[in-house]
């Protein structure tokens, strides 16, 4: 991951193709490595650091957004994640680190982006399962905060889809006895 770190995309464009190609592995560890080091790159862009210089941080946040917008018909990073889920939804450490993911790239790009490829219906998933609805929570909060720090406004169909996660987590919350 520190390889990756510091020499991503620039000098190690191999990665990418290494990392889509792992989230088809039958297993379920190689996914969740490949989802692992995508979340660490795109932490590291609201990382405060002297060694990770401003011209890395514009280098790794144009590639992870290149990477949510390339191929137009079916985007790298989201047919890795799909590709990710459908293989391995069903082991709760994968869809943490996918929640994780999600997070993190609210750092790097606009939540919006986030919003047009409906990757707030993981988040949705997320909040109905109790072993994931913490993780869900994150995602949701960062989204939440990322968005009114955005330069374009969001819209209101975005808003309104940030709104129904808060409901329907606020009903789980009453429904389940959670609420404190």
């Amino acid at each position: 991951v520190e390889l990756a770190q510091a020499t991503w995309p620039d000098w190690w464009p191999e990665l990418t193709p290494a990392l889509t190609t792992a989230v088809t592995a039958p297993a379920a560890g190689p996914a969740r490595l490949a989802v692992s080091i995508w979340t660490q790159l795109a932490d590291l862009i609201v990382e405060d650091s002297k060694s990770f210089q401003r011209e890395r941080k514009r280098k790794v946040t144009e590639t992870l957004c290149g990477l949510l917008q390339q191929p137009a018909e079916s985007p790298t990073l989201i047919a890795c994640l799909e590709v990710t889920l459908r293989l391995h939804g069903s082991d709760m450490g994968v869809v943490r680190d996918v929640l994780s993911l999600l997070r993190a790239l609210a750092n790097a790009v606009p939540v919006k982006l986030l919003l047009h490829y409906g990757l707030d219906k993981i988040i949705l998933s997320g909040i109905e399962v109790d072993e994931l609805r913490e993780s869900a929570i994150e995602v949701l909060s960062a989204w939440v905060g990322k968005l009114g720090q955005e330069r374009l406004h969001p819209q209101p169909g975005d808003l309104c889809r940030l709104i129904a996660m808060l409901t329907q987590l606020s009903m789980r919350c009453i429904f389940n006895g959670s609420f404190e």
